[in-house]
């Protein structure tokens, strides 16, 4: 078996074992998926999920949790099935040496948000 079949085999076990969990989180109430970690890469992974989710009819929401305060490409995107929310904004026009750590009440605001959308 060459390298690239063996490649091949393993993600379609990997694909058939997520079709599976994810089937059996959509029984149960739906799908919550956490991108984190630094790198690129995260906002790609979660919009193309988005987009397909949304071509099946399901019924979706993204909290974006937002380190600048200008706006974002990706909340242009509209539909009815579709609830997008931004979290934690810094002011526009903070330069990044200026910028404080969230203090604990404000962190605990954002994620009161952020678990309000989920629990929708």
């Amino acid at each position: 078996m060459t390298d690239a079949t063996k490649h091949e085999a393993e993600m379609k076990a990997l694909q058939k074992e997520m079709r599976g969990k994810m089937a059996a989180a959509r029984r149960r109430k739906g799908l919550i998926i956490v991108h984190t970690g630094d790198g690129k890469g995260k906002t790609s992974a979660a919009l193309g999920m988005l987009l397909r989710s949304l071509g099946h009819g399901f019924k979706c929401a993204v909290v974006q949790f937002v380190k600048g305060g200008r706006g974002t490409a990706e909340s242009l995107l509209k539909s009815p099935l579709l609830q997008w929310d931004k979290v934690g904004q810094v002011s526009p026009g903070t330069p990044r040496a200026g910028r404080r750590t969230p203090s604990a009440p404000e962190t605990a605001g954002t994620w009161s948000s952020a678990i309000s959308r989920i629990r929708s």
